[in-house]
């Protein structure tokens, strides 16, 4: 059984401290926390909780940090001052590289769940989630494969100059799909409409494209050329330039997608 102590008390922590501890004969942990009680859901799991650096278990062999990544350079700078250089340090950041971690430890590591993690979604399945683990040593990524490997089998050994494109792309398809959702949502209530009635044709594309490749599933006016109608949409947007130049945009993007040297003017 390895010691580890988990820095943080967030999302990520609240995913991540329960499925460790699940870890049969794998890891006894400890928690680091900046509040001085415990949140419930750990006092739930019957944990270590601790405040202080200067309280952490000396036997502990990795520590886990859950926070962010503003916080992964001085919390380490911090640790080194209490922890010898062959413990394991891992964060979870997605942007990080283990750079961020201080260099007075050998052993450092990253583990990206490519998941938008919230506090208290149940919904969340960690055992279909993909990881990214990249270590600063082969031996050191393998031992962290070995840990991981059994909370999902979705473990990707993803090389640091790699990963970045990995991040962009979450943020196309996740972060910037749910920002136009949210515009097409304020667009529905200028006017009066309930977003509900947009959500069918929403989880519909996201459940094809599972198994399509989504070039081969694009829809609408721009991907059939129906420039008519492409302009009609833009002339009513014409109250809220931002949306209508986002509408322009992806429309050109669309064109150009399909269809070489087409400009939508």
């Amino acid at each position: 059984m390895q010691k580890g102590l988990c820095v943080g008390t967030g999302n990520l922590a609240w995913h991540f401290i329960p499925a460790l501890i699940n870890l049969e004969n794998t890891v006894e942990l400890q928690v680091l926390g900046r509040n001085q009680d415990a949140p419930k859901w750990l006092k739930d799991l019957s944990i270590d909780y601790i405040t202080t650096s200067q309280d952490i278990d000396p036997e502990i062999e990795f520590v886990f940090l859950m926070v962010s990544d503003t916080s992964i350079p001085p919390l380490t700078q911090d640790l080194k001052e209490f922890l010898p250089s062959h413990k394991k340090v891992v964060h979870f950041s997605g942007t990080a590289t283990i750079d961020a971690i201080d260099d007075h430890f050998t052993d450092r590591g990253s583990v990206w769940p490519i998941q938008s993690l919230s506090k208290g979604d149940h919904q969340i399945d960690l055992s279909k989630i993909p990881l990214c683990i990249h270590g600063s040593s082969p031996n050191f990524t393998y031992e962290l494969r070995s840990i991981f490997q059994k909370i999902t089998s979705n473990i990707h050994l993803i090389e640091p100059e790699i990963r970045p494109f990995i991040h962009v792309a979450a943020v196309l398809a996740n972060n910037f799909t749910n920002h136009l959702y949210a515009l097409s949502k304020s667009l529905l209530d200028s006017k009066g409409v309930d977003f509900e009635i947009l959500k069918p044709i929403i989880v519909q594309t996201a459940l094809k494209v599972r198994d399509s490749d989504p070039q081969m599933l694009q829809t609408g006016p721009a991907s059939r050329q129906d420039m008519v109608t492409v302009e009609e949409h833009l002339s009513m947007l014409e109250f809220d330039p931002v949306l209508q130049k986002l509408y322009e945009l992806f429309t050109q993007s669309i064109i150009n997608s399909k269809y070489e040297n087409r400009r939508l003017h």
